[in-house]
């Protein structure tokens, strides 16, 4: 009687563990279906399981762990592809412009040196005829040869004058074109994860003041006459001097394409942070949306800013992250500011 409740126990454990088997072969054969679907389709589905015994649970959440991590670099490649895309875009249209703007002034220059030729020609054969004239004619009739010289030579340099705003719009057409490619080109490198700024010991005081001395025939031609409060205690932080140039050069540009006559910029320290404030009042403080100065391709006033690229703030932002600091932006009136902080560095 034992030995028959033994066989009995002996074939329902059998059966028991076919049965576990064949559900755990099911399970493993549902799981590598939901995978192959998974590499087919571009789904936010998760792997599902019956059961979570035999290691099965384990494998499942650790697939799943790297399935949210595959579609998290998926977004941030959809994220890259699309600023991508928007640059383009923008550059398309943002050099398109410049480069029509420059093929009209090209052709205007060429018929404003033709002009010039026809000019020169016409004043020689003036001359020659005003040679013979001038033999055969009384004193009224040489006046009046001598008035008619007089406006052909000013016709002259009224072409000349022409021909040098051309050449100068035309300079100015490139350099802007130069502009933005570089500020495009920088803003595309700094959102790239692999890239990363060389920091070393700086000096926050040397810099600033290299850079307001570079703004001088800039500022003296505009008639700005910039109000400085530096502090006489040196300011270490660790950066890159070049990305600093770079940050206080595109917020200055800034500061001189959409304001006015009024400048002031201080640097102090604020207990373990250095702070620079960049502050200059705006002309049309109700067309500057505060949250979005920093976006790539903001601009104010597109109309009165035509040589903005609309990446410099976006630049400096990227900048001053990659060097631990921080910018924020605000707007008081009529008076905008440039609030930038860095971590001050003690043991020199």
């Amino acid at each position: 009687m034992l030995f028959l409740i033994f066989i009995g126990f002996l074939i329902f454990l059998i059966l028991f563990l076919i049965l576990i088997l064949w559900n755990y072969q099911r399970q493993i054969q549902d799981i590598c279906r939901q995978i192959a679907f998974l590499e087919e389709k571009d789904s936010n589905m998760l792997i599902s399981r019956q059961f979570d015994f035999g290691g099965i649970g384990m494998l499942c959440d650790r697939l799943n762990t790297l399935l949210l991590l595959r579609r998290e670099e998926r977004k941030k490649y959809r994220e890259r592809e699309a600023v991508v895309s928007e640059i383009y875009t923008n550059l398309s249209h943002d050099i398109r412009t410049p480069l029509t703007s420059l093929d009209g002034y090209i052709q205007l220059l060429e018929m404003s040196i033709e002009k010039e030729k026809e000019s020169q020609i016409a004043f020689l054969e003036v001359i020659q005829e005003m040679d013979i004239i001038l033999e055969k004619v009384d004193k009224e009739h040489k006046i009046e040869d001598g008035i008619e010289k007089q406006k052909i030579l000013e016709n002259i340099r009224e072409y000349k004058k022409e021909q040098k705003r051309y050449t100068n719009i035309v300079k100015e057409r490139i350099c802007s074109l130069k502009d933005l490619l570089e500020e495009i080109f920088t803003f595309t490198k700094l959102k790239n994860d692999n890239y990363s700024l060389e920091l070393s010991l700086c000096c926050m005081n040397r810099i600033l003041k290299n850079v307001i001395f570079s703004y001088y025939e800039d500022w003296k031609k505009q008639g700005i006459a910039p109000k400085l409060a530096i502090t006489e205690e040196m300011l270490f932080f660790m950066g890159n001097v070049q990305a600093m140039n770079r940050v206080l050069q595109n917020v200055i540009k800034n500061a001189l394409d959409h304001g006015e006559t009024f400048l002031q910029i201080s640097l102090q320290r604020k207990a373990e942070n250095l702070e620079l404030i960049i502050c200059n009042k705006t002309k049309y403080p109700e067309k500057i949306d505060i949250t979005q100065v920093f976006e790539r391709f903001y601009k104010a006033d597109k109309a009165r800013n035509k040589t903005s690229t609309g990446l410099g703030l976006a630049v400096a932002k990227e900048l001053i992250l990659q060097q631990q600091g921080n910018i924020e932006a605000k707007l008081k009136g009529t008076m905008f500011y440039i609030f930038i902080k860095l971590r001050v560095k003690e043991d020199l």
